[in-house]
């Protein structure tokens, strides 16, 4: 059976869409390949990454940060089965795009980069992002194992 094909995106390609990748191709390898990319890339969430190393022993701290016109600019090359939105892409302005794509999601996740407070407040607020995120991706990949 041939992968699935699923890209997340947001807009800086820094936590939510790096938390949902890097899930996915953990639990559901054997029938998705995911990636993930931003409209305006900046630079890991040091915190998010402290979650993943601690909850799923994943290091994102090298990922690569892709740019979602970059990665599409040979999009015939990139046909993806899903696109999902973990942020409300209207709500910032941002419209996507992606001929060809089957399905289209959106699910609306707070910015961690909005959080403000100690360290402790926010590993805290991320940590509940983290699962919120791990509880949509499970669904997801019900979703898919169904089909």
């Amino acid at each position: 059976m041939k992968k699935k094909k699923v890209l997340f995106i947001c807009i800086h390609n820094s936590s939510r869409s790096q938390i949902a990748e890097e899930l996915v191709n953990k639990y559901a390898s054997d029938i998705l390949e995911a990636k993930s990319a931003g409209y305006n890339p900046t630079s890991i969430n040091p915190i998010v990454a402290d979650v993943l190393e601690k909850e799923e022993q994943i290091d994102i701290r090298h990922n690569s940060l892709d740019n979602i016109f970059k990665l599409c600019e040979n999009c015939k090359d990139q046909n993806f089965d899903y696109v999902i939105s973990v942020c409300n892409l209207e709500r910032v302005g941002v419209s996507p795009l992606f001929p060809g794509t089957a399905h289209k999601i959106e699910w609306d996740f707070a910015d961690p980069s909005k959080f403000v407070g100690e360290y402790e407040y926010k590993y805290q607020k991320i940590y509940e992002l983290y699962k919120d995120i791990k509880k949509e991706v499970f669904k997801f990949i019900e979703l898919v194992r169904a089909s």
